[in-house]
């Protein structure tokens, strides 16, 4: 009877371990960013995060593998390995050990690292990230912008379009500061004010209005 329960248990705690929360953020070529069991990975092609496998992605979906189990998976798709689109578009960021919300994104179609930042004013990015974008930053309004540490040239612009996870919006205000500071892309109230923004338990929520 004993030997019968315990088999029974390792069933269901096998079934329990098969079945994991994932949510495919964002799509990419050969990358993917998933948030599986609550915790957020950007994954590359053979990498492997809480057993889930990546093996294969670009803009239009990832494939994704798990338990000897291959499925595709939309921008959207979350839950189990299924493939339910969520009623509007969302995103989640976790705090990370130095208190920020940090999270790739993408601008103009290309990947770039985020903060998350309530308190500034506009999308910021330093000039070199602006060149390897390709942005005439130059043309744009030139203005003085006070940081932490001094005050910088900087660059008024519009951005064709940045993506975060499902949620992509376009023509998006931003500030590019000449030199190689901010070091990662802020990603401001220019951007924000289009979300519906909620912190729960170290978790930022986004939600496309």
């Amino acid at each position: 009877m004993k030997k019968f329960i315990l088999i029974i248990m390792l069933l269901l705690s096998h079934f329990v371990y098969a079945q994991p929360s994932i949510q495919v953020v964002g799509l990419f070529k050969n990358k993917v960013l998933l948030v599986v069991d609550g915790k957020q990975k950007l994954l590359r092609v053979g990498q492997t995060f809480r057993e889930v496998t990546l093996d294969f992605a670009n803009s239009d979906k990832a494939v994704l593998s798990f338990n000897g189990v291959s499925k595709p998976y939309t921008l959207g798709s979350s839950n189990s390995f299924g493939a339910r689109k969520t009623s509007k578009a969302s995103f989640s960021v976790a705090l990370d050990a130095s208190g920020s919300y940090k999270t790739p994104g993408s601008i103009n179609g290309k990947v770039v690292d985020f903060i998350v930042d309530t308190g500034a004013t506009t999308v910021s990015i330093n000039s070199v990230v602006a060149k390897w974008l390709g942005i005439d930053y130059k043309s744009g309004k030139e203005v003085n912008v006070t940081t932490a540490s001094s005050q910088v040239i900087g660059y008024q612009v519009t951005l064709d379009k940045i993506s975060l996870g499902s949620i992509r919006l376009t023509g998006i205000e931003a500030t590019v500061l000449e030199g190689e500071h901010p070091a990662i892309a802020l990603l401001g109230m220019s951007f924000l004010k289009h979300l519906k923004v909620l912190n729960e338990n170290g978790m930022m929520h986004l939600t496309q209005k």
